[in-house]
């Protein structure tokens, strides 16, 4: 796998190193998320060497545990170790930003192109099929039921879709949404079976 940047490259192989290949925040979110933000980043013309490495740290501490903190976490252990693949402090500075502010229920809404990007390739990914798929994950991780879930989904679809930055992720999201509306509608009208 080749990454866009050559320091990217080194962020790259450090998450495939380090972070899991399951769960509902594995190595697969992580990887459609970075392949969507560095396709919107390259035609918005953002500075790749920012982007590339918050898209691949944006979730690198993310558990069940961590969620409601994960991006504080995140950023905090991009901190640590982008140093060691060449970043500047103020590069790091700027990807701990985007990092930080990719998560509706931390930091605050982005402000810079690379942070807006991050958030719109993360709410992107959180819908369709492979979002689906993510929520049942997660359901199963904290024990939640299905129903349950459905409601925490419909909630977070509805606030990612306001709060979308770019015209090329509203599209996206729109052509993935009837999956993610069909599934939360039979789970919530499901009958329970005795």
């Amino acid at each position: 796998m080749k990454a866009y940047t050559r320091r990217g490259q080194k962020v790259l192989d450090y998450v495939l190193e380090h972070v899991p290949r399951n769960g509902s925040h594995g190595l697969n979110h992580i990887l459609k998320v970075w392949k969507f933000g560095m396709e919107l980043g390259r035609k918005l013309r953002a500075d790749l060497e920012i982007l590339e490495p918050a898209l691949l740290l944006h979730d690198i501490i993310r558990t069940p545990e961590t969620e409601s903190v994960h991006a504080t976490l995140s950023a905090e252990k991009a901190n640590e170790i982008l140093p060691r693949f060449g970043y500047t402090e103020d590069e790091v500075e700027q990807i701990v930003y985007c990092i930080r502010n990719h998560s509706d229920s931390e930091e605050g809404d982005p402000e810079s192109l690379e942070a807006k990007i991050l958030y719109d390739a993360d709410k992107v990914d959180g819908i369709g099929p492979e979002g689906v798929r993510r929520v049942i994950a997660l359901a199963r991780e904290k024990g939640t039921s299905l129903k349950d879930a459905a409601r925490w989904y419909k909630e977070r679809i509805e606030t990612a879709l306001a709060k979308l930055h770019f015209p090329e992720s509203r599209e996206l999201a729109k052509e993935k949404l009837e999956f993610s509306l069909e599934w939360i509608e039979r789970i919530l009208n499901e009958k329970r079976k005795n």
